[in-house]
């Protein structure tokens, strides 16, 4: 269990000294962008449109970052050479290979922050969680689809099916939480 938990820490410390920088910028050019748009249409941007706009527009870079934006320059590999792999967590001498908990993590915040956009917009539980799965499949169908075309990265179904899954639960989550949050106010 120690060799586990190590492997997550090593996991995280990379991710984020090697993939905030380029979506961080990313959020604050997208904030900065619609700021000066709302104050040219004269609707000020609230602390918590601000918020949301930067964590979306950081959570939809965020996994690009870490599929192709990171690779290029390091090399091409054959993209075809493990297309069913990925599907479990397995062991090397050293450490784990967490690709699949990675895949899902990865696109949890996304489904969280998309179900509220949808949510707030209007849309019903049922119709947010179709489309949030939806949004997930095919930003993750477009990242495998150029990582074969680029040879930039594997191209693996269970990638796929992690992030779509990531996606899901994210947007499960923020439903059962936001649904918890509105039972509290009624009582």
């Amino acid at each position: 269990m120690n060799a586990l938990l190590t492997t997550l820490w090593h996991h995280i410390a990379l991710l984020i000294r090697e993939n905030i920088l380029i979506p961080l910028i990313f959020g604050v050019a997208v904030i900065s962008i619609v700021a000066v748009y709302r104050k040219k249409s004269r609707h000020d941007l609230t602390k918590k449109q601000g918020i949301f706009t930067f964590l979306f527009s950081f959570f939809w870079l965020f996994p690009f970052q870490i599929t192709l934006i990171s690779r290029i320059g390091k090399g091409t590999v054959e993209p075809l050479k493990d297309i069913f792999g990925g599907w479990i967590i397995t062991r090397s001498k050293y450490a784990f290979e967490l690709g699949c908990i990675e895949n899902v993590l990865m696109f949890m915040p996304f489904g969280i922050l998309f179900c509220m956009l949808l949510i707030s917009k209007g849309c019903n539980a049922k119709r947010t969680l179709f489309d949030v799965t939806a949004v997930s499949f095919l930003m993750t169908a477009f990242i495998e689809t150029t990582q074969l075309l680029t040879k930039l990265g594997t191209f693996q179904i269970s990638d796929l099916v992690y992030n779509t899954l990531g996606g899901l639960i994210g947007a499960i989550l923020y439903i059962l939480i936001n649904k918890k949050i509105k039972q509290k106010k009624a009582t």
